[in-house]
């Protein structure tokens, strides 16, 4: 952030710096996924199972990926700081949202195929507290768009509805039963 404060950078750069990272690290990971060769998230092993295997009984090492990256949670986090860092995008646009929401989605499936708690369950509650941070400033200032707010809650509402199959629920399930 400092380097970016005094280089020559306008605004709209740093946006097109924003959505080449999108497509190089999250886009990497679904395509890979997608095409059923990625590698797994905890056993670096290559995995042959995409996004539409999940729920199907695999196991985590089998449908947990991270592209071809080393850490799982490295990426996790660089996902989640792209996922704050594309939500701000969408909320302070003033003209058309669809290519920052599609962009906002492709970090946010990347997390769910990354499998791990800090990409799951951390993305989750980062996004929930966006979106209310967001209303509560833009009450105070009296500057509410729920137009702008359309796309997160759509995606908000999909992760809730697919955290039992993603491949951190697994996970999960897993650490109970060696447990027992």
């Amino acid at each position: 952030l400092f380097i970016l404060k005094f280089s020559n950078l306008e605004k709209n750069d740093f946006s097109y710096v924003i959505f080449a990272w999108i497509v190089i690290i999250s886009g990497s990971i679904v395509v890979s996924n997608l095409l059923g060769y990625s590698l797994s998230s905890y056993t670096n092993e290559i995995t042959r199972y995409n996004i539409f295997s999940w729920g199907s009984g695999l196991s985590v090492n089998d449908t947990a990926t991270k592209g071809f990256f080393t850490y799982a949670n490295q990426v996790s986090i660089t996902s989640l700081s792209l996922m704050c860092l594309m939500f701000y995008e969408i909320v302070v646009s003033e003209k058309g949202n669809i290519f920052r929401n599609g962009s906002l989605f492709v970090v946010c499936i990347s997390m769910w195929m990354i499998g791990t708690r800090l990409a799951t369950y951390g993305g989750l509650l980062v996004l929930v507290a966006l979106i209310i941070l967001y209303v509560v400033v833009s009450i105070i200032k009296k500057r509410l768009s729920i137009k702008k707010l359309v796309g997160p809650t759509v995606i908000l509402l999909l992760w809730i509805v697919l955290i039992p199959i993603m491949p951190s629920s697994s996970r999960l399930d897993e650490i109970a039963n060696a447990k027992n």
